[in-house]
């Protein structure tokens, strides 16, 4: 979040670091699911991705998350 609110870098370089923070936070984040988008003076990002939880070594669950931040 606090990349888009309060960033000042071009579309690239925001992309960049949220793929950064993404791998920093072990978050599995595809460049092609993560999408910048300038509306005016401000941006919009949108990401999203899946993992799979493991409980008790023999139950598997698969999470969708998503997350949408405008700044």
């Amino acid at each position: 979040e606090e990349i888009i609110r309060f960033s000042v870098e071009k579309e690239s370089n925001m992309r960049e670091n949220f793929m950064k923070e993404a791998a920093g936070l072990h978050i599995p984040l595809a460049p092609e699911n993560l999408e910048v988008i300038k509306e005016g003076d401000s941006y919009r990002a949108k990401a999203k991705w899946s993992e799979t939880v493991k409980l008790l070594d023999f139950y598997q669950k698969k999470l969708d998350f998503s997350i949408e931040v405008k700044g």
